[in-house]
C-alpha cells in the first residue's frame, strides 16, 4: 500500500474531525439516546430549538461556494434562505404558543424536547461523517495529490465505507447494549485504520451478542430443564430402583415376582397421583337450597 494512503487518515483530519473519529473509534462518541429536556426558571419544559449543523457545514464548504456561484443565480439562492428562514421562525413560534399552552400535557413537551434531541444528536454525526471525514478529507486529499486520482482513491472510499459502518456499530449497537469496549492499542496502524477499527468492532458485537445469549438464553433454558425434566427423571429413578429393591428382598430374590410387584406398587402409586389431581380440578358440587 502507498503511503499517502496512510498520511490520509493523520494528517488529513481537521482536529474537530480527527477528534470526533477518535471518540468513535473508542466508542465514547456522543450517544443518540435522549437527553433531559430543557425547563425554565418555573419548572416547566421549554421548546428545544433546532439548528443544523449538516446544512451550515455544507453551506460553508468552499467547493459549494464554487458550484453555487457558478451555476446558482443569486435569486434562487437569495429566495431558498429566505423560504428556509420564515420556515425556522414559524417553527420555533408554534413550538413556543404550543408549549405555553395550560392544556398541552408535560408528557408531549418533553416527547417533543426528546425528539429534537434525537434528531441534534443525528444531524451533528451526519454532519461529521459527511463533511468532515467525507467530503473535506477528500478534497484536502484531492489537493495533497495536485488533482491526480489514483490509488489513493480506492483506499480514502474503503476507509471511509468502514469508518461510516464502525461509527454507526458502534452509536447504535455497542454503546445501548453496553457492549466491552475494545482497547484502543488493539487497532493496528495500517494504511486504513478505520478498516482495522470496523474488524474490532464488529468482533466486540459478537462477543457481546455470544455473552448476552449464554446468560439471557442458555442458561435459564438449562436450568428449567433441570427443573422440569432432569430433577423429575432422577427423583422417579430412585424412587423405583427402592421400591424394586425392597420387593426382590421379600419375594426372596425372585426377580420375576419383584418386578410384578414394583409393576403393582407403581400402578397403585400413579393412579393415586392422578386421582388427587382429578380431585382438585374438578369443580366442587353445590348444595341445593
Amino acid at each position: 500500500m502507498s503511503r499517502h494512503g496512510k498520511k490520509k487518515n493523520t494528517s488529513s483530519m481537521t482536529p474537530t474531525a480527527a477528534h470526533a473519529a477518535t471518540e468513535a473509534s473508542t466508542g465514547s462518541y456522543t450517544s443518540l439516546s435522549p437527553s433531559p429536556a430543557p425547563a425554565a426558571a418555573s419548572g416547566s419544559p421549554v421548546p428545544a430549538a433546532f439548528h443544523s449543523q449538516l446544512i451550515a457545514k455544507l453551506a460553508a464548504l468552499p467547493l459549494v461556494a464554487t458550484v453555487q456561484s457558478r451555476f446558482v443565480p443569486a435569486v434562487i439562492v437569495g429566495y431558498v434562505s429566505l423560504v428556509l428562514a420564515t420556515f425556522q421562525a414559524a417553527w420555533d413560534a408554534a413550538a413556543k404558543t404550543v408549549f405555553e399552552s395550560p392544556v398541552t400535557p408535560t408528557f408531549a413537551k418533553n416527547k417533543y424536547n426528546a425528539a429534537v434531541g434525537l434528531l441534534t444528536r443525528a444531524d451533528s454525526l451526519a454532519a461529521t461523517l459527511i463533511v468532515d471525514e467525507g467530503i473535506s478529507a477528500a478534497v484536502r486529499l484531492f489537493a495533497e495529490h495536485n488533482g491526480t486520482p489514483g490509488l489513493w482513491c480506492v483506499y480514502f472510499y474503503v476507509d471511509y465505507c468502514a469508518h461510516v459502518a464502525n461509527t454507526l456499530l458502534t452509536v447504535l449497537v455497542v454503546q445501548p447494549l453496553n457492549f466491552a469496549a475494545r482497547e484502543a492499542s488493539a487497532v493496528a496502524e495500517t494504511a486504513m485504520p478505520h478498516l482495522a477499527e470496523l474488524s474490532s468492532t464488529t468482533a466486540t458485537i459478537s462477543r457481546g451478542i455470544q455473552a448476552r445469549v449464554a446468560t439471557d438464553i442458555v442458561a435459564p433454558t438449562r436450568l428449567r430443564a433441570n427443573q422440569l425434566i432432569v430433577e423429575p427423571t432422577v427423583h422417579t429413578y430412585k424412587h423405583v430402583a427402592e421400591r424394586y429393591e425392597q420387593n426382590l428382598s421379600r419375594e426372596n430374590n425372585n426377580v420375576a415376582r419383584a418386578l410384578y410387584s414394583t409393576g403393582v406398587d407403581l400402578s397403585a402409586s400413579t393412579f393415586k397421583r392422578v386421582n388427587s389431581i382429578v380431585q382438585r380440578v374438578r369443580p366442587t358440587p353445590q348444595k341445593a337450597n
